[in-house]
């Protein structure tokens, strides 16, 4: 059974420096077992990063460890590969070293297995499929032995800790610095068959003549950490910079993105390094241009610094010479220049006889700078006696300065409804309007007549008030009456209503009916040239008496006669 322990020297007692170098039997390499997913061989054990094993040309994949951190403890499915190379050689037994020791130093820890299980009959041997059953060279032999042994130029395969889960821990270690996780392992046996062997403690080997010792590649697990990049699983190695801030590689040998720091600057002039995010390593540290500035100007007369170009410090600070034109203050009465000591621009007294305040104004007068004050003199003003403006017009008035100020007063006007002179135009008012300088015309004297009348029907225009235009000449419209009616026979007249003149007096036509005057034996009607209604006798026939009763008979007009016949 499997166990973990002691390792070789401690185990077996050995104090010579020595120990475990004869190559009876070997541990030719160890592989990483995984189980194959997919194609032809799913399910079936298969060998990690191989990919030559059927599981892979099946169309599968094989999953497993790839990739360790250095000093990590994992756990490993191991498959040993040993091989004889003299005679047979018996209790074949396991030393795998978990501390990352090389499996023979005092002190360290083992884990320990032997080779089995061992065959009854040596006529079912499975020597290359890791599970056995392996030779037995001791069949017969009292007591009974289930370690197995090796014959001379054989190969077996065999997986370590079959008992024990199929795995071993071990520390991910490149002790020979090829970039591949190794471990410290020995391989004892005994070259006689007359030693009982059940377990691995029973393989101690009784010389250091009967063991080797060896650091042993475990398939192509990387190790990260080890400075050695394996470009299959890892991006980078930085070895034990591997994750630090300077370092572009992180703890799992992946490259930290592009723009993550790893050198900051030292200095105004020193550009901070970045990850290129393709490279483990930080670039080299290099210097801003000598075309960067590092210190501003801090004002007018400061120089802005730049950098060097190749040194982390921004030079000393330096200002203008004294006499430099600098940012005027805007005072005319001051010169504007540096004085070689400060940052900012001096402002002392100069210019004489330059003006520091122009004339603001028609009634103001221009002052000029004394050379020894920075305050331009007290503004001064021209007198009221001075003209500032002159008349514009008939309907403005002439304005003169104030004598305590630098504007002409407003333009003022005559006061609006002035009267000015006339345009003849009775459809217009001649006066001021208070605002403008010349005499205005606008509309107005509403009801002024501005063409007389003509005739009974023309109209006399008057002013609108609100045109300067006499409205056009209109006449009466035809509705209205000119001449009115002298009699029941005589129309009235109307004018034409485009003309002035009432039309000529008009009869109603003769028979023309008119009033009745009760007279069933007349005839009520114009005569066609009186203003009257006309009554001559007429209507014959017409009955003007009725009967009174069964004795009496109508009576009827002649039409000759205006009187009704005597009763009958």
């Amino acid at each position: 059974m499997a166990s973990a322990g002691q390792c070789i020297r401690d185990a077996a007692g050995f104090t010579q420096g020595n120990i475990c170098s004869a190559s009876d039997v070997t541990i030719a390499s160890i592989a990483v077992v995984g189980t194959c997913i997919g194609g032809s061989q799913n399910g079936a054990t298969c060998i990690v990063s191989d990919n030559t094993d059927l599981c892979v040309t099946g169309g599968g994949t094989c999953p497993g460890t790839r990739q360790c951190v250095i000093n990590q403890q994992i756990s490993v499915p191991m498959r040993a590969k040993i091989v004889s190379g003299a005679n047979t050689r018996f209790d074949i037994g396991f030393w795998i070293a978990q501390d990352g020791g090389d499996a023979k130093a005092n002190g360290g820890v083992c884990f320990r297995d032997f080779l089995h299980p061992v065959s009854a009959t040596n006529g079912d041997l499975q020597l290359l499929d890791g599970n056995g059953p392996y030779f037995n060279g001791e069949i017969g032999i009292t007591p009974t032995d289930t370690c197995a042994d090796i014959q001379q130029n054989q190969t077996n395969l065999y997986d370590l800790n079959p008992g024990g889960g199929g795995s071993v821990s071990i520390v991910c270690e490149d002790n020979d610095g090829n970039g591949i996780l190794d471990v410290g392992s020995c391989l004892s046996w005994d070259n006689n068959n007359n030693h009982a062997c059940n377990s691995a403690n029973d393989t101690v080997p009784g010389t250091s003549a009967k063991c080797r010792c060896a650091f042993v590649d475990v398939g192509k697990i990387a190790v990260c950490g080890d400075g050695k990049v394996q470009t299959d699983v890892e991006q980078c190695d930085e070895g034990s910079a591997n994750g630090s801030s300077t370092s572009c590689c992180t703890t799992t040998c992946t490259l930290k993105p592009a723009g993550t720091a790893c050198r900051p600057s030292a200095g105004s002039c020193d550009a901070a390094e970045t990850c290129t995010g393709s490279s483990g390593s930080c670039p080299a540290d290099g210097f801003l241009s000598s075309s960067t500035i590092c210190r501003a100007a801090a004002g007018d007369c400061d120089l802005a610094e730049s950098c060097p170009g190749n040194g982390p410090n921004c030079p000393a600070d330096a200002k203008k010479t004294n006499g430099t034109a600098c940012t005027s203050d805007g005072n005319p009465c001051t010169l504007d220049q540096c004085d070689g000591t400060n940052v900012t621009c001096q402002h002392p007294a100069g210019n004489a006889g330059t003006v520091c305040r122009a004339s603001a104004g028609t009634c103001d007068v221009a002052e000029t700078c004394s050379g020894t004050s920075t305050t331009c003199p007290a503004d001064g003003f021209q007198s009221s006696s001075t003209v500032c403006r002159a008349s514009a017009g008939e309907c403005d008035l002439a304005e003169n300065c104030p004598g305590n100020g630098p504007d002409c007063p407003a333009d003022t006007k005559k006061a609006a409804g002035t009267a000015c002179t006339a345009d003849a135009n009775p459809c217009t008012a001649d006066q001021c309007d208070g605002t403008s300088a010349v005499c205005q015309h606008p509309a107005g004297n509403a009801g002024a007549e501005c063409r007389a009348s003509a005739g009974v029907c023309d109209v006399a225009e008057t002013c609108t008030g609100t045109s300067t235009t006499c409205p056009a000449d209109g006449f009466a419209s035809s509705s209205t009456q000119c001449r009115a009616s002298a009699g029941e026979c005589d129309p009235a007249e109307n004018c034409p209503g485009n003309g002035p003149n009432c039309p000529a007096d008009a009869k109603s036509a003769a028979g023309t009916a008119c009033t009745d005057d009760g007279n069933p034996c007349s005839r009520d009607e114009c005569n066609g040239s009186s203003n009257d209604c006309q009554h001559p006798a007429g209507n014959a026939g017409a009955v003007c008496r009725a009967a009174a009763g069964v004795c009496d008979v109508d009576e009827s007009c002649t039409g000759s006669s205006t009187v009704c016949p005597a009763d009958a």
